[in-house]
């Protein structure tokens, strides 16, 4: 069935659901894809990984596969660890996410957000949360950067 929820992500998220929220693919192309992926199965033939069959089958492009997939690991790796699950829709700010993909902890996004408002609240332009978090090492600008994309990408339209 075809839907135009737009699915949260966490640890147990699919590739698609994850293409999905990131505005890389529709659910019908997905649940499409997955539909040939299993007649194909049920005919005896091999139709590869599904990752490989969104990007043959025009669902997303390598690239955006590849982000996804990162995305899918990040999250699943921090589960793992942590044992918790962090939920990310299109409202997850930057702190969320870099916990969500165990880039940071929830203490140290909180102090930083703390820090931040003492700041303003003293008179200071303390800087942009997402500056602070590299600055006070919560977090590399990469992983920084990563998690802002993520995020751009879940806000879109």
């Amino acid at each position: 069935m075809t839907t135009n929820h737009i699915p949260a992500l966490n640890a147990n998220s699919k590739i698609g659901e994850i293409l999905i929220a990131l505005g890389f693919a529709t659910q019908q192309a997905v649940d499409e894809t997955f539909a040939y992926q299993q007649a194909e199965r049920a005919a005896g033939n091999n139709p590869g990984l599904i990752g490989e069959l969104f990007v043959a089958r025009g669902v997303c492009t390598a690239e955006q596969r590849d982000l996804g997939m990162k995305v899918q690991s990040l999250l699943k790796e921090a589960h793992q660890k942590t044992g918790e699950l962090v939920t990310l829709d299109s409202e997850a700010r930057i702190g969320k996410i870099l916990i969500a993909f165990g880039n940071a902890t929830l203490e140290a996004v909180d102090a930083t957000f703390a820090w931040q408002q003492a700041e303003r609240d003293a008179g200071r332009d303390p800087g942009l949360i997402g500056e602070l978090f590299v600055k006070r090492g919560v977090c590399t600008a990469e992983q920084r950067d990563f998690g802002m994309k993520v995020q751009g990408h879940l806000r879109r339209g």
